[in-house]
This record gives structure tokens, sequence and C-alpha cells, in this order.
């Protein structure tokens, strides 16, 4: 067995956290209270235990969406996509 670390943003999965242009802006609890939720993207990051021979390349969105949801530990990253009229995840 294995420990390998999946994201998932919306449907998709990816065994590298997304990339967004422009700055990116991690939400403290104090700053979150200051923006509408609706001004966010949540990317979250699984652990998971997967056999030794996996290979990410041979399972389709749904699978790899059924393993995320075996995992025991997970981090929800939330972004800020839009703050006084410009765009900066």
């Amino acid at each position: 067995m294995k420990t390998i670390t999946l994201y998932k943003f919306k449907n998709l999965v990816t065994q590298k956290i997304p990339f967004f242009e422009g700055k990116s802006m991690l939400i403290s609890p104090d700053f979150s209270a200051e923006i509408q939720f609706s001004d966010t993207e949540k990317v979250t990051e699984y652990t998971v235990d997967v056999a030794d021979d996996f290979d990410f390349e041979n399972y389709n969105t749904n699978e790899l969406i059924e393993l995320c949801n075996t995992s025991k530990k997970f981090i929800e990253h939330h972004f800020v996509t839009r703050l006084n009229d410009y765009d900066v995840i």
C-alpha cells in the first residue's frame, strides 16, 4: 500500500492542486466574514491509501471521486475569486 494525495475541484479529480491564474488567497476565518461565500472556490485535498500498482490514468472521474470519498483525511482549501471587482483567484 502507498499513500497519495488527490485534489477535487468541482467535479474534477487531479493529482496536483489546480492552477489558478493571478494571485491566490487562502481565506482565514476572520477574513471570510467580510466576503460572500459565493465569492470563493473550494478545492478539497484528500489523502488516500491505494495499492502499490495504482495508476491514476486507469481510473475515470467517477471512480476517482469514489476513491476520494473513502478518505478519512481531507483538507478544504477556500480561494477568493472576486474581491473589490478584481479577480484574485
